[in-house]
């Protein structure tokens, strides 16, 4: 009954999302592209072969799936990866990331007859949803056609937890359903089961994002990157992942900075590429020199800020800096994945809005790798790490020991993967599930 008035509701809303979307397309126009997808029409073509399905949401779930989509394309080379997103920004990092060697498209919206229509057409034999992306539709239609799904490097905070009790009518049978939920901590995997998840479902497999590899060459690269940008005597932060009202702050954090260490310069990345341009306008009213990553060639080594306006090269960002920021910190968005810059050996300030990544952040505080403060106390914080390099160069190698210490999570996902792909029979869903072999 509650998900019969849900998909009602979406269904009358879908008019209301198409104008939303195209109202988000005056900033970013990749927005108004690609709607048939949005209904399950016009999906890429499959090969007669298996499909694993990975739903990555946008950027963030994206860039914790790398190491397990490139896992899985080595363990199981006959069958096809299918990536589906919901954002512009998370299907321009699939691209980026895997090419070709992937299927990719955008996850429909869940109303049941754009769920049949998609389902029908790649026939997977598994879903696997990374972190927290949980529709109602599409997860009662996987159920009823026999499609193992799976939850991975799960987390719910304690504001998404509470949100989804206020809905427990609809929350609770659609965890029932879900086969496994490999939950980041044990904190997550209780608000799971909390919610009506059975206990048997949960199980804790830590955080993927300590299992990042880092690419060949990075840290050569950032190195004639740096020079080039910056010359070869400055101090770098960066700040990272940078959201509305945000970057003002940092700019603002910077000038202070500047007054005990006037040789620091700064990379600022917003998350968002809507945004480059008006962060740019921000930068030059500062009366700093800026340099954009998009003008690269023009880089003489007297720039004060890099604006980083590029997707999928923030690694190579990090890798310039001597200590990193990360945004959505200083404003109430919850913080963006510290693990990043810590396995390459920077510590890490960031403010008090951390609750997306607590876990992560309370431990590279405890180990000395992370500052945590206000805005008011952030330029003293940096300060710290750009003025003393042996005390930088302790926390930086802290942080790396203990992103090694926490690796092994990927290794447990492609665990329950195999275990639920062995429970696939397609003689069975020939027999009792003819919709999955329609073509």
């Amino acid at each position: 009954m509650y998900r019969f008035f849900y998909t009602l509701l979406f269904y009358l809303l879908i008019p209301l999302i198409f104008c939303r979307l195209w109202l988000r397309g005056k900033k970013a126009p990749n927005y108004r592209l690609r709607w048939a997808e949005r209904l399950g029409y016009k999906l890429p073509r499959t090969k007669t072969v298996p499909i694993i399905w990975i739903h990555s949401v946008s950027v963030g779930e994206t860039l914790a799936a790398v190491p397990l989509v490139r896992a899985l394309l080595e363990q199981y080379p006959t069958h096809q990866l299918l990536i589906t997103t919901t954002t512009p920004t998370g299907s321009e990092r699939v691209k980026a990331a895997f090419a070709d060697s992937v299927l990719h498209c955008y996850l429909p919206y869940d109303i049941p007859t754009a769920n049949k229509r998609f389902i029908k057409h790649f026939k997977p034999d598994i879903l696997i949803i990374m972190e927290t992306e949980l529709w109602p539709n599409l997860l009662t239609y996987c159920h009823k056609q026999q499609i193992p799904t799976l939850l991975a490097n799960a987390r719910l905070s304690e504001k998404s937890a509470a949100g989804y009790h206020k809905f427990s009518a609809l929350t609770k049978p659609m965890l029932q359903i879900i086969d496994k939920i490999a939950a980041q901590t044990r904190d997550d995997a209780n608000r799971f089961t909390e919610l009506g998840a059975k206990l048997n479902q949960v199980c804790v497999s830590g955080n993927i994002k300590y299992d990042l590899k880092l690419p060949d060459g990075i840290l050569e690269n950032s190195l004639f990157m740096r020079e080039k940008v910056f010359g070869s005597h400055a101090k770098v932060w960066i700040a990272a992942s940078t959201h509305q009202h945000e970057d003002e702050k940092i700019l603002n954090i910077h000038r202070q900075i500047l007054r005990d260490c006037p040789d620091t310069r700064l990379i600022l990345v917003p998350r968002h590429p809507e945004r480059f341009d008006a962060v740019a306008e921000l930068c030059l009213a500062s009366n700093l020199k800026l340099l954009r990553r998009s003008t690269l060639e023009q880089a003489d080594g007297t720039a004060d800020i890099f604006l980083g306006d590029s997707m999928g090269e923030l690694l190579q960002f990090f890798a310039m800096a001597d200590c990193a920021f990360l945004g959505g910190s200083l404003v109430n968005i919850g913080g963006h994945n510290l693990l990043e810059p810590a396995a390459l050996g920077l510590p890490c300030v960031v403010g008090l809005h951390t609750y997306n990544f607590r876990e992560a952040t309370a431990a590279l505080v405890n180990v000395g790798a992370a500052l945590q403060t206000d805005e008011g106390e952030m330029p003293r914080a940096i300060c710290i790490w750009l003025k003393d390099d042996e005390a930088r160069k302790k926390a930086g190698q802290a942080g790396q020991a203990l992103v090694i210490k926490n690796r092994g999570t990927l290794q447990t996902l492609l665990q329950l993967i195999e275990e639920l792909l062995a429970k696939t029979d397609p003689t069975t869903i020939s027999k009792d599930n003819p919709d999955r072999n329609q073509d």
